[in-house]
């Protein structure tokens, strides 16, 4: 009788041992209402329904997000899903969508998800981190092209909008208030709201007069006249002096654009920073004015003025006025505004003086506000030495040895990726001497690696330096204890005090509140 093959019961029996993998896609795009999303969808959905050993048990879609942004809230749950096990795989269309960086990526791709036990899927690269052998120089290779290409479109970017400006074009969301955007002819101009643009030159008729912004906000607020956000809409704030000033100061109002007050000095930071004044794009006649030329100049003169120490003298002085820095309404979150007056010193919200219906904040006495901000010092300190003595001995030692082993550990990664960087440069060029590569590519590719290695070079160079720090103040302690223990011997308070410790002073009707910068947990 002949022998029955049992060649079908093994493969049914390696498929039933096969591992199912619980994957969570990711999904991202730059702008809100992409319509990549549902391709992206499309193409991992393709992906899984032809490997029957993956299943797909969760979606993971930043919106409208950057790949260099910071908050990227999707990819930061799919991260602690994966480090919770609650997936296994993670697949995305390409590289990019994961992020542009080279180093971070880098580090996800090559470290931290093997150790975690993720497989990593790029379907546009066909990367599987399963399969042996993968690319990994096509890989870095890849990103690196990804953080140019981001470095190449923020320039593209800026360099369109310095044009656009020096073609006298408005590229700002709102216009200033007493002005409304008009279409014209496919373009968008500005028109004058005659309504808002009445109380415009009503404030500057008054300011010719000699009044104070100050006045000035209180004759609008007892008018019951709309702010210029609440007259947009934007809630039901006062008029207030920076409101008024803002108007007196601005050249919109003789028909001038300026431009190009900002600018952000590197792709990668959201912040911008104020340019200076003589590098901003000043288009003369760009629109109808509101005021006259003679009239804005004569405000301008005026306003200079009032900068002199001699009409300063009566309300104000510069002399003991730290606190001013700190010191915030509880009610509106306005700064305190410090006034002298017959002799005695005293801080006041700036609304109170400004809205008939103000702040209950009313005033307080500086003397009494150094009192309580002594005091609270005080207390921190004499906490601060109790930790020392007792609690400071046995912490500082752990403390210590975390701090300059978590230095250690990323000197040795930044070590590894030089190594990884030096090794790809060298498999760059045989491969480039092969004819795998163009030119152009080769030369693109070689001079992302080398500011890499020059970023490299600096971080390793920091890390160092922080680690011999380490190793020359094995005695040190916290920094809390350390900046309050400063003045366990100060009989008063003093600027360097206040601008050390003192995080933000909140005045209520009847009490402050004090928050400082220094915490000492007992």
């Amino acid at each position: 009788m002949a022998r029955k093959s049992r060649k079908g019961n093994n493969i049914s029996q390696a498929e039933k041992t096969k591992h199912q993998y619980a994957a969570g896609a990711y999904i991202r795009v730059s702008v809100e209402k992409d319509s990549s999303i549902e391709t992206q969808k499309s193409i991992i959905n393709g992906f899984v329904a032809e490997h029957p050993d993956i299943d797909l048990v969760k979606v993971y879609v930043d919106n409208g997000v950057s790949s260099f942004f910071n908050v990227r809230p999707e990819f930061d749950m799919m991260i602690d899903d994966a480090k919770a096990h609650t997936i296994d795989c993670i697949i995305t269309r390409d590289l990019s969508r994961l992020g542009r960086n080279y180093i971070e990526i880098g580090d996800f791709v090559e470290q931290i998800f093997p150790a975690w036990g993720v497989r990593f899927i790029s379907i546009s690269e066909m990367y599987d981190s399963n399969k042996s052998n993968p690319n990994l120089l096509l890989m870095a290779s890849r990103n690196l092209v990804n953080s140019s290409y981001s470095y190449d479109i923020s320039a593209k970017v800026k360099a369109t909008v310095q044009v656009r400006q020096q073609h006298g074009n408005y590229i700002g969301a709102a216009l200033p208030y007493g002005y409304v955007k008009q279409a014209i002819c496919n373009k968008t101009s500005w028109s004058i709201d005659e309504s808002s643009a009445l109380v415009v030159r009503q404030i500057f008729e008054w300011a010719a007069t000699n009044e104070s912004a100050y006045a000035i906000a209180t004759r609008l607020n007892d008018s019951d006249i709309p702010s210029p956000k609440a007259y947009k809409g934007k809630g039901t704030s006062f008029w207030s002096r920076r409101s008024v000033m803002d108007i007196l100061r601005n050249r919109a109002y003789i028909g001038c654009l300026i431009a190009g007050k900002t600018r952000t000095p590197d792709w990668q930071l959201r912040n911008p920073m104020r340019a200076p004044s003589l590098e901003y794009i000043v288009t003369e006649n760009h629109h109808d004015a509101i005021i006259d030329r003679d009239l804005f100049e004569r405000i301008q003169h005026l306003l200079n003025a009032r900068k002199t120490p001699a009409s300063l003298m009566r309300f104000r002085t510069s002399d003991d006025s730290y606190l001013e820095s700190v010191l915030f309404c509880g009610n509106c979150g306005r700064k305190m505004k410090r006034r002298i007056w017959k002799g005695k010193t005293y801080y006041i919200c700036p609304r109170t003086m400004e809205a008939k219906n103000g702040c209950s904040t009313r005033s307080i006495s500086e003397d009494s506000l150094k009192y309580d901000v002594f005091d609270t010092i005080q207390v921190a300190v004499e906490k601060a030495a109790r930790y020392y003595e007792e609690q400071l001995a046995t912490e500082k030692d752990l403390a210590f040895k975390v701090a300059r082993r978590y230095t250690e550990s990323l000197l040795h990664s930044l070590e590894s990726q030089r190594q990884l960087i030096s090794q790809l440069t060298m498999e760059l060029f045989e491969q480039f001497s092969d004819g795998l590569y163009t030119q152009s590519d080769y030369s693109l590719i070689r001079r992302v690696l080398q500011n890499q290695t020059e970023t490299l070079k600096l971080e390793v160079h920091y890390h160092k330096d922080r680690l011999r720090h380490y190793d020359e103040n094995i005695a040190s302690y916290s920094p809390s204890v350390k900046s309050l223990l400063k003045y366990e011997t100060v009989g008063s308070l003093s600027n360097e005090m206040v601008r050390e410790l003192v995080a933000a002073v909140k005045c209520y009707a009847g009490y402050v509140d004090i928050t400082l910068k220094a915490k000492i947990n007992e």
